[in-house]
């Protein structure tokens, strides 16, 4: 008897809770300017609203996962499904006007930018949310790094050999002979920069005669490998880079690609002729593929010496989730190919240190020089970026238009 008095009494006041609620809520609904009616869902409403927030969900995990491969995923970045996130920030109130002047003007901090009454796929949005606010926080990281260059310049400077260099250079000079891993970066389209990547496989081939030799590059799939003894498809010669696969292939070396291209074909979509495979977000999954191949050979082959070929975007030690750091080989260098005019595109940091005009007038003169920049101490690597850059001259009308944020 007790127990049934209890629950009417508990009944009684449950009951006149939820007309005060309501009584109060239409009150405040009607005394208010912006009054915002409740919603009430029925079940079939209920269930149609799941059914489509779990679709969307499940479409957006299958895009982070492309053909049983998960892709790269910093734990440090928010990941979103719209365009905008959930605060505003100005980061560009943490520089200067210089600052941002050669912020602006750099490929590395591009942002995707979506009007918003465009109409695009789930997938697209949060390939643009990712790559924005990647670029962001690398804004943040970046402020604290041009602080330490800008107060450390003198200092850095002082480690940097610059000299003009005229015929062939002897890199043997430069490379380390216990070099494990060695990067070649570029900038595309040079037909001068890829004699120069001839001349180092020959040289680097010539100081180690017996060592097994892997070619990794961007340029071909991860699931292409020729061996040495095999003979030389016809195609070969006719893809980008041939001179450089018909002389690895001389040189008896293992030519492997590294390029994920399920990833590369689901970044490539353009969206306002953006390519988010060229996008920093976009260069760092890629890395991350092919790091994971470079470090299985390494781990089969552990004798072997292994060139890594591919844009200087992807080796240089100052970027983002860079392929050098993600590799983690101590026994590496760095050789950057560039033209004159990519500098302030690809090289934000560098723009700081000005090379001695008297030596730069002397390069630009000549067109068979060569500007040398040696990094005599490995400790500053990851702010200059490499550890040898080559800059050669660009043959007139050889770099396509609209190549400019293309390495």
């Amino acid at each position: 008897m007790f127990k049934f008095i209890l629950c009417a009494l508990l009944l009684v006041i449950s009951f006149n809770g939820v007309f005060a609620q309501r009584g109060n809520l239409k009150k405040s609904l009607g005394s208010g300017v912006w009054g915002v009616r409740p919603k009430y869902y029925t079940l079939k409403d209920l269930r149609i609203h799941k059914a489509k927030k779990a679709k969307q969900l499940s479409k957006i995990k299958k895009w982070r996962t492309l053909s049983g491969r998960s892709l790269a995923v910093d734990p440090a970045v928010p990941l979103r499904a719209s365009v905008l996130p959930s605060y505003i920030m100005d980061i560009n109130t943490l520089f200067s006007e210089k600052e941002l002047q050669i912020i602006n003007n750099s490929w590395y901090f591009d942002e995707v930018k979506l009007p918003p009454s465009a109409n695009v796929s789930p997938e697209e949005r949060y390939l643009i949310a990712r790559n924005n606010q990647v670029n962001m926080l690398e804004k943040l990281v970046w402020r604290a790094r041009l602080d330490y260059f800008k107060k450390n310049s003198f200092e850095i400077a002082r480690n940097l050999d610059v000299n003009i260099h005229y015929g062939s250079i002897n890199y043997l000079d430069y490379i380390p002979q216990d070099v494990k891993v060695l990067y070649l970066g570029e900038t595309h389209y040079s037909t001068k920069i890829q004699k120069e990547i001839v001349n180092v496989l020959e040289q680097v081939s010539s100081l180690h005669p017996k060592k097994e030799i892997y070619l990794l590059t961007e340029f071909f799939s991860d699931c292409y490998v020729l061996q040495p003894g095999r003979w030389l498809p016809k195609w070969l010669s006719k893809v980008y880079g041939a001179s450089v696969w018909k002389k690895a292939h001389e040189l008896k070396m293992n030519i492997v690609g590294v390029e994920n291209q399920p990833l590369v074909n689901s970044l490539c979509k353009e969206t306002f002729h953006t390519k988010f495979a060229e996008r920093m977000d976009g260069t760092a999954r890629r890395n991350e593929a092919w790091a994971h191949v470079v470090r299985s050979l390494m781990k089969k082959h552990p004798n072997a010496l292994f060139i890594v070929y591919a844009g200087g975007s992807h080796v240089d030690a100052s970027y983002y989730r860079n392929l050098p750091a993600l590799i983690g080989e101590e026994k590496s260098f760095i050789i950057d190919f560039d033209l004159p005019d990519m500098k302030p595109v690809f090289k934000p940091l560098f723009n700081y240190m000005s090379i001695p005009g008297s030596i730069y007038q002397s390069f630009a003169k000549n067109k068979n020089s060569k500007l040398i920049t040696f990094l005599l101490d490995e400790k500053y690597k990851k702010w200059i970026g490499f550890d040898l850059s080559v800059t050669v001259h660009m043959v007139p009308g050889e770099m396509p238009k609209g190549l400019k944020h293309e390495k």
